[in-house]
């Protein structure tokens, strides 16, 4: 077997020694050097280390790496092996004598079972500098024990039992001083203190709460001393000077021993002030858990907490700069805020509120004429598209066929600002909202003035279900509005419809409803609110209603995309579903289909299609209708919606709003309730449930 093998990580340890000769120095004359022997079996490699001692100041550690050693002259051809290691053997390294005095256990076990002699252990000679300077370190211990000071009682009693104190600094009076609200932490177990400052929320300062480190805080001003003054011990020298050999002796009688106050519990009491490195703390409040600790020690009973006058401080009012000419308005305020020229900042929360949710587009669009009769096109209608998201606006000129006149957009996608403003103002610029658009509004719109007069469904269902923003919409002030409004009674006014009913039918036309409000209460409804009445109070046949084109639009454009042509498989599985064979089945169940057959259809638009198609009374839709209405290669749509630009001017408002009866009981109940109380006004889809006939 190799030795690298037998003896891998074996090692062999000897103590030595060297001496070393000292030169010019009346304290010693020669050093002594405990060092270790290292001899690894493996490899027959030798490695020497030097004892570390304290304060030496001598390079210390290896001092012979590990290597193969040769011997000294005239045997420099010959390495040092095992046979020339023993105790009280001399050895000579690099011209270094060493002298071996001991081993390990372990070295002399080895050796022994190899058959070496081992003489006796030997010592190591004392190093006279270093026994001097033990001898002097000796002569500077106390004969007695010093003064015991004895911390772990109040720390074991007190531990974790924290005072905390709410105290305010006023530095008011200091240039750009403000009023610090602090918390003060004394900390029972050793009697020290940390303050930390409170900010408020945008002070636009520091967030570095630790204003003053946990540390004892004295007390008066002469806090500062020289280092080494303030000690727990002072020694006295009572012979020699700085520069000679002294004596020195424990000051047991504390004559040179310098006295600093420092804050204790005693101190900290409402309305206190004290000086925390010559600044004035005030205490104010405190913890339950202060109050209690200075109820039963102290006997403390008053805590009532003691309010400082807040210094108001008015609100700088940053006026706007004059606008200079260049760019728009918005331009010239990001001039003076910023050294770098940016654009105006976008309102992204807005954006995210106001952005296009699938096939709700959040455009307010609405049906214009012209007023201004200078433009060669004042007589064609207008599209006005407001967009919620950015507040802009969008005006398009609809025109008829043949009129000699090019549609298109007649005003860019913009901000528009409201009319009679100063162009050079300080004040910032007003631009038109949501809110100043409703039907019968008139608008300037860049030096042009229009004349709503209508919108699409989308924006009057927009407008109602916000009724906050929009008041025009709202139905209930509405009705509070007009039954405020009307000159006659209950009983005249229900007179007026039924003249107009000769058949008591409950229902009158629309212009008749407007005849009748417009005549009881003269100038006090618009427009706007008028349609909103007629909206809510609407009677329709009992029919059902087609499902809406752009849907199926919108649908049979990403089957097509998709190439989805499974609509015989889907058929199968609907028939499977009817066993009556009705033609109908439940919309659960018919989405439950079109999912198991991966349509390639969005999920917004999926559910929107199953919502929108025609349902019997119970629920229930045709299926073979619906099959066939999506069927892009049976039935393709003429509109590709994909060329569309906005898919909601596909069915921009041409005419007014269309309403054809209105259940009059309906709304005089409203107005009118029995009990006389505030109305609870109803939706329209139960108002027509509870006064249209039940249909086949």
């Amino acid at each position: 077997m190799p030795a690298w093998v037998a003896f891998d990580r074996q090692v062999l340890s000897f103590n030595a020694y060297y001496q070393e000769s000292v030169q010019e120095l009346k304290e010693e004359t020669y050093r002594i050097h405990e060092c270790m022997i290292y001899y690894h079996l493996e490899d027959d490699t030798i490695e020497v280390f030097n004892i570390k001692r304290k304060n030496s100041r001598l390079n210390q550690g290896t001092i012979i790496r590990r290597h193969r050693i040769p011997k000294p002259s005239p045997h420099a051809s010959e390495f040092y092996s095992l046979e020339d290691l023993n105790i009280g053997v001399e050895i000579n390294f690099y011209g270094k004598v060493f002298k071996i005095v001991n081993c390990d256990h372990f070295t002399y076990k080895f050796l022994y079972k190899s058959g070496v002699k081992i003489p006796n252990p030997g010592h190591i000679p004392e190093d006279p500098y270093t026994k001097f300077r033990k001898t002097l370190e000796e002569e500077q211990l106390p004969l007695r024990p010093y003064k015991r000071i004895d911390t772990l009682k109040q720390f074991l009693e007190h531990d974790t039992h924290v005072l905390r104190f709410f105290c305010v600094w006023d530095d008011t009076a200091s240039d750009f001083g403000v009023v610090h609200n602090c918390t003060l932490f004394y900390f029972l177990a050793d009697d020290t203190i940390e303050i930390r400052e409170v900010f408020s929320p945008n002070s636009g300062n520091d967030m570095s709460p630790i204003l003053v480190k946990r540390g004892k805080l004295p007390k008066g001003e002469n806090y500062v001393h020289f280092p080494g003054k303030v000690c727990d011990r002072t020694l006295l020298n009572v012979f020699g000077s700085l520069h000679k050999e002294g004596r020195y002796i424990y000051d047991g009688l504390q004559t040179g021993e310098v006295t600093i106050p420092y804050y204790g519990a005693g101190d900290l009491q409402f309305g206190n002030i004290i000086s925390v490195y010559g600044r004035p703390f005030k205490l104010c409040d405190c913890d339950e858990f202060t109050k209690n600790f200075y109820r039963t020690k102290y006997g403390i009973v008053d805590f009532t907490p003691i309010k400082e006058k807040e210094t108001l401080i008015e609100p700088i009012q940053y006026t706007c700069p004059p606008y200079n000419g260049f760019g728009n308005e918005e331009e010239t305020l990001q001039n003076c805020n910023k050294i770098v020229i940016q654009s105006r900042p976008a309102n992204f929360m807005q954006f995210l509120k106001y952005d296009k949710d699938g096939l709700d587009r959040r455009v307010l669009c609405f049906l214009a004429k012209m007023l201004t009769k200078e433009c060669s096109v004042s007589e064609q209608d207008f599209i006005i598209n407001y967009y919620l998201a950015d507040d802009t606006i969008q005006i398009t000129l609809k025109g008829e066929t043949n009129s000699g006149v090019k549609t298109g957009i007649f005003l860019g996608r913009a901000r528009v600002k409201l009319p009679n403003q100063q162009k050079f103002n300080i004040e910032p610029t007003k631009y038109y909202c949501a809110k100043d658009f409703n039907i019968g509004a008139v608008v300037e719109l860049n030096h042009y003035v229009y004349r709503i007069i209508d919108a699409d469904e989308n924006t009057f269902k927009y407008m109602e279900t916000h009724p906050e923003e929009f008041p025009q919409a709202d139905i209930r002030k509405i009705v509070q509005k007009l039954k405020d409004s009307v000159k006659v009674g209950e009983e005249q006014l229900t007179k007026q419809f039924l003249f107009r009913d000769p058949g008591s039918s409950d229902y009158v036309t629309f212009q008749d409803m407007i005849d009748i409000l417009c005549k009881c209460a003269p100038g006090n409804l618009s427009e706007h609110e008028l349609i909103t009445i007629g909206r809510f109070f609407k009677y329709e046949e009992p029919s059902l209603d087609k499902c809406p084109e752009l849907v199926i639009m919108l649908t049979q454009e990403q089957l097509r995309k998709a190439g989805f042509e499974d609509m015989k498989d889907l058929l199968k599985s609907c028939l499977h579903e009817d066993r009556d064979r009705t033609g109908k089945i439940p919309a659960t169940s018919l989405r439950c289909i079109m999912l198991s057959h991966n349509i390639p259809l969005k999920k917004y638009l999926l559910e929107e299609l199953i919502e929108k198609f025609p349902k019997d009374d119970n629920g229930k839709i045709f299926y073979d209708e619906l099959l066939k209405c999506i069927d892009w290669q049976e039935r393709p749509q003429a509109i590709q919606v994909t060329q569309l630009v906005d898919p909601s001017l596909l069915k921009s408002p041409s005419s007014k709003v269309v309403i054809e009866k209105i259940n009059y009981r309906t709304l005089l109940s409203n107005m009118y309730p029995p009990n006389h109380d505030v109305c609870d006004l109803q939706c329209n889809e139960k108002t027509q449930e509870a006064t249209q006939p039940q249909s086949n």
